[in-house]
């Protein structure tokens, strides 16, 4: 009997389960290695943007996430310090979703688990290090830290931001400048509900993220450079509050809220992949490459990609015993290719409040704008639907 899996996937979060549950719905023996037991928590600006509730409706889970305390969320605000804001609502699609979700991690990695888990043909195995690889002529083989190992005819890493997989392949690419890190926490409101949108807010030196969650509890990510997390050195918790506390729009929205336990921080940002697909190997989510959590798109790009990965790899392991998983890169490419023009985007506005005032009156002068950039970075929209015109209001402001 063949002890392969048809896929090795190390990393079971939220890159590694989708894959598996495309793979697992195509007929495929996957094994999934997952170093952490769920429920763990973990940082992440919890909104998954409309076309990642897309790819999970396609998995069977738009019930399953509504019943783990998914909240809608119906839009985007971006917020400057004298309290200038523009919204818009995430696009109309036929047959698409209108909204996106916000949900804490700890609840979206636990039921993606249970859910992958109980799929014919998955082996989910949780609290188990990978600690190297080895290729065989006719398999990848993955090796864990207590001496155990696992056949897979392919590989998919799908490890994160700092992937060990891109390592051991030799595909890890560095760190790019600018370097960046994200600290968030959750608050309870003492009263009522914030309104369903992603506030993003612009200060000197930082943006502030605060996504609304169930039962009242909201999410605040807090990204900048070396300069913001020297002030959280040795006192993470009540550097974190303080900060909330001096900005004064989001102050002014959380007002009352109790800041709850467990501040985690993350980064640097901006891994960079020299490749992400090659002989019996492809890398997905994160562990693909990251730039910078500034737009949203990470967990929704991230099960864009898994879909994609898994129609390669059940590809190329149909025409033979050799698969080459090449074919990613170029849908890799296309995938992000937007979002990393906008995130660059987003980076240069944010870098200068100049350049974040002009932004800001030209998105007031033309309403429709940020509307179309929101559909861009939810890939329903091209970038070439930005007119010239568009481009001078941003940049200028006229």
């Amino acid at each position: 009997m063949d002890d392969r899996a048809d896929a090795v996937i190390v990393g079971g979060s939220v890159a590694g389960a989708a894959t598996a549950a495309f793979l697992a719905r195509r007929g495929r023996r996957v094994v999934v290695l997952e170093r952490a037991r769920f429920p763990r928590d973990k940082p992440c600006g919890e909104g998954i943007m409309p076309h990642g509730v897309d790819v999970l409706a396609e998995l069977g889970l738009a019930r399953a996430l509504r019943e783990a305390g998914a909240r809608e969320v119906h839009g985007v605000r971006y917020t400057l310090p004298d309290g200038r804001s523009a919204s818009a609502s995430f696009s109309k699609r036929i047959g698409g979703s209108q909204v996106a979700l916000g949900l804490r991690r700890l609840a979206l990695d636990e039921l993606l688990a249970r859910q992958v888990a109980a799929l014919p043909g998955v082996d989910f195995v949780q609290g188990v290090r990978v600690c190297g690889l080895r290729r065989a002529p006719d398999a990848v083989v993955a090796l864990g830290d207590g001496g155990q190992t696992w056949r897979g005819r392919v590989l998919v890493g799908a490890d994160g931001l700092h992937s060990r997989v891109r390592a051991w392949l030799g595909w890890d690419g560095g760190r790019r400048r600018p370097r960046r890190y994200g600290v968030v926490g959750h608050f309870r409101l003492r009263a009522g509900e914030l309104p369903p949108l992603i506030d993003v807010l612009i200060a000197p030196g930082l943006e502030a993220y605060l996504t609304p969650l169930d039962r009242g509890d909201a999410l605040v990510a807090l990204l900048g450079g070396e300069s913001l997390m020297r002030r959280f050195a040795g006192r993470l918790h009540d550097a974190f509050a303080a900060i909330v506390a001096e900005q004064p729009v989001l102050g002014a929205r959380l007002r009352g809220a109790e800041l709850l336990p467990g501040v985690r921080a993350t980064g640097p940002f901006a891994a960079r992949a020299r490749r992400v697909a090659g002989s019996r190997a492809l890398l997905v989510g994160d562990a693909a490459g990251f730039l910078d959590p500034i737009t949203g798109e990470g967990m929704a790009s991230a099960l864009v990609q898994a879909r994609a990965a898994a129609g390669v790899i059940d590809r190329a392991l149909r025409r033979g015993e050799r698969p080459n998983l090449s074919e990613f890169s170029d849908l890799h490419r296309s995938i992000t290719r937007q979002g990393a023009v906008l995130t660059w985007l987003a980076l240069a506005l944010c870098a200068s409040p100049a350049l974040s005032s002009r932004a800001m009156c030209g998105l007031q002068r033309r309403p429709g704008l940020f509307g179309r950039l929101l559909a861009i970075n939810s890939s329903r929209a091209a970038l070439s639907s930005l007119t010239p015109r568009d481009w001078l209001a941003l940049l200028t402001g006229i």
